[in-house]
C-alpha cells in the first residue's frame, strides 16, 4: 500500500511539474507566435494583392476574415480569408480581389490536409497561377478535361475534382460574403 501511495505522489508531482513547464513555455513564446502569424499574414496579403503597403482588418471571425489592402493610404483591393470542407479536412484560403470585388488578383492556400499528390496540388504554383486575373463578376466555374475558355473559369486538378470544387466553392462563398460586408460599409 505504501508503494502505491508513493507512486501516485511521484506521478502527480511529475504531471504538475510538466504542466507548469508547458504553461511557462506557452506564455514565454506567445508573443513570438503572434508576431510570426502577423508577419505571415502580411506576406500572404502582399502576395495576393499587388502593390500593398499596409492593410486594415475589416472583419475577423472564426471561418471568415476580410482585409482592406492599401497602397499609400488608397484602397487597392481586398483580401478574403475563407474556409470550407475539402476532401480530407478543412481548406483555408486567402484570395486577393480588386477594390470593386470584380477581379481576382491571386489565391494562396493557407491550410489544407488533402491527399498528397492529388488534392494537395492546390498549393502548387501552376494551380495557383490559374487563379490570377480571373473575372469574379460572376461565380467562378470549374472546368475539367479542357482549358478554361471564359474569364471566370479555373481548371480542375486531375484526380482531385472534389478538392478543386471545394476551393471554387470556398472562393465564391468568401467573395459573396465580402460583397455583403463592403456593401454594408458603404451605408
Amino acid at each position: 500500500m505504501k508503494d502505491s501511495i508513493k507512486t501516485v505522489i511521484v506521478l502527480t508531482l511529475c504531471a504538475v511539474l510538466s504542466g507548469a513547464v508547458l504553461a511557462w513555455f506557452n506564455k514565454f513564446t506567445e508573443a513570438r507566435v503572434i508576431e510570426n502569424k502577423l508577419a505571415e499574414l502580411r506576406k500572404s496579403l502582399s502576395e495576393v494583392v499587388p502593390g500593398m503597403s499596409s492593410y486594415e482588418e475589416v472583419v475577423k471571425e472564426r471561418d471568415f476574415a476580410l482585409y482592406r489592402v492599401l497602397s499609400d493610404g488608397d484602397v487597392v483591393g481586398y483580401a478574403v480569408e475563407a474556409q470550407g470542407n475539402g476532401y480530407q479536412d478543412k481548406i483555408r484560403v486567402l484570395v486577393g480581389v480588386s477594390r470593386d470585388l470584380k477581379r481576382i488578383y491571386g489565391l494562396r492556400v493557407l491550410e489544407q490536409k488533402e491527399t498528397p499528390g492529388l488534392g494537395a496540388r492546390i498549393v502548387e504554383p501552376d494551380y495557383l497561377a490559374g487563379w490570377s486575373e480571373r473575372d469574379a463578376t460572376n461565380p467562378i466555374m470549374l472546368v475539367k478535361g479542357k482549358n478554361p475558355e471564359k474569364p471566370n473559369e479555373v481548371h480542375a486538378i486531375t484526380g482531385a475534382t472534389i478538392t478543386s470544387k471545394a476551393v471554387v466553392d470556398i472562393v465564391n462563398a468568401g467573395i459573396a460574403r465580402a460583397r455583403t460586408v463592403v456593401k454594408g460599409e458603404g451605408k
